[in-house]
C-alpha cells in the first residue's frame, strides 16, 4: 500500500473499531453472518497456578493489546493481538478451560476480505512459545 492509502485506512478504522463490536453482534443475533467454534492453531494450556488476569499484563508489557475486530470464539475470555508493522499482527485468544490459541495473519484493517477468508494465516509456534515462555503447558491443568 502508498502511504496515502495507508493513512487514510487508518483514519476510517479509527472510527469504525469502536462501534464494531456491536455491528458484529447484530449481525450474528440477526443470522446475517454465523460464526460457532474456535479457529485452529492450538498452543497449549495456561500453566498451573497462572491467572488470565496475570497473563493478561505480562503480554501487555510485549505489545499485545484487546482486539475489538474480531470474531468470539465458543469460550473465549480473552483476546489479544500484537501488531507487526500495519498490514500483519499475532493474534492470541485464551479460552475458560484454559487453552491458548494463536496465529499470525494480516490485519482486518489492511487486508478486510483476506482476513475473514483467512487467507495467509500461519501458525508461527515458535514466535508464539517466545511470547509465552513461561506461561504455557502442554496439559491442561482445569484450573480456570
Amino acid at each position: 500500500m502508498n502511504i496515502k492509502f495507508d493513512s487514510f485506512i487508518r483514519f476510517i478504522w479509527r472510527f469504525w473499531a469502536p462501534i464494531h463490536p456491536y455491528i458484529r453482534n447484530f449481525l450474528l443475533y440477526s443470522h446475517v453472518v454465523h460464526h460457532c467454534g474456535k479457529q485452529r492453531y492450538h498452543l497449549g494450556y495456561l500453566k498451573a497456578g497462572k491467572t488470565v488476569g496475570d497473563l493478561e499484563k505480562f503480554l501487555w508489557r510485549k505489545r499485545f493489546w484487546t482486539c475489538l475486530i474480531t470474531w468470539i470464539d465458543d469460550g473465549e475470555v480473552l483476546n489479544l493481538r500484537r501488531f507487526h508493522g500495519f498490514q500483519y499482527q499475532y493474534h492470541l485468544r485464551i479460552f475458560k478451560d484454559g487453552e491458548i490459541r494463536g496465529h499470525y495473519e494480516r490485519t482486518p484493517e489492511s487486508h478486510p476480505i483476506e482476513h475473514m477468508k483467512e487467507i495467509g494465516m500461519e501458525a508461527r509456534h515458535e514466535d508464539f512459545s517466545h511470547f509465552l515462555n513461561g506461561w504455557i503447558s502442554t496439559r491442561n491443568s482445569g484450573h480456570l
